[in-house]
């Protein structure tokens, strides 16, 4: 299916030309004449980009920026001006936008189809992300762990535990054990969830090295 647009425009001849444009590119365009209406579609379609005029009657642009992002952060907006300035510019970015057109750009129509490319490549890594980011989640919750033995159950419980706090946690066990298992899922149940896990192998380095690598060198 081709990427849907949402163009958003209060002026009726500004609203056909960006819409005519879009949809000769091949995009699927959906029209709003206001931000109420834009944000009735935004509920019932799925919208990959969203493209809107800033000065509007009823909401305007930063306005809509700003309700999109409450609904669905992974929509990317691109703002249109024809009272463009370096300050709103600078707030638009500041609050979300993924970027900031000056009216007229019918004559610099190749930079504004080529944003609007970016913003689509943009929102379908984002998505590719949060999937990898779920699988990760799956992968490393406790159903996957497993083991019905008491002791394991016993290690559940602690997982369960250590996860929530913002305690150093020492893991000890043999060689091929799952030490390296357990330590991901308890950062991937922990609060720090979001956050990069690192990890080091000490094995690997030197006593000295290791110093240097863990806490830096003067």
């Amino acid at each position: 299916m081709n990427p849907t647009i949402l163009v958003v425009d209060d002026e009726h001849h500004s609203l056909f030309g960006i819409c005519q444009i879009l949809t000769d590119e091949g995009f699927r365009v959906i029209p709003a004449e206001n931000g109420k209406e834009a944000l009735k579609k935004l509920k019932v379609e799925p919208i990959n980009v969203i493209i809107t005029d800033e000065k509007m009657p009823d909401l305007s642009g930063m306005e809509l920026l700003s309700e999109v992002k409450r609904l669905d952060q992974r929509i990317p907006v691109i703002l249109i001006t024809a009272y463009g300035s370096v300050s709103m510019a600078v707030e638009a970015l500041k609050q979300g936008a993924f970027y900031f057109f000056e009216k007229p750009f019918f004559d610099k129509l190749e930079q504004f189809i080529t944003i609007v490319r970016q913003a689509l490549k943009t929102q379908e890594m984002e998505r590719e992300i949060d999937h990898l980011r779920e699988e990760i989640s799956e992968k490393y919750s406790f159903p996957n762990i497993i083991g019905n033995h008491p002791k394991m159950l016993e290690i559940f419980e602690i997982i369960g535990k250590v996860a929530k706090t913002e305690k150093t946690v020492l893991i000890q066990g043999e060689s091929g054990t799952g030490k390296d298992l357990i330590a991901k899922t308890i950062h991937y149940n922990s609060l720090r969830r979001e956050k990069p896990l690192i990890t080091v192998n000490c094995g690997a380095l030197t006593e000295t090295l290791i110093t240097s690598e863990l806490f830096g060198h003067t």
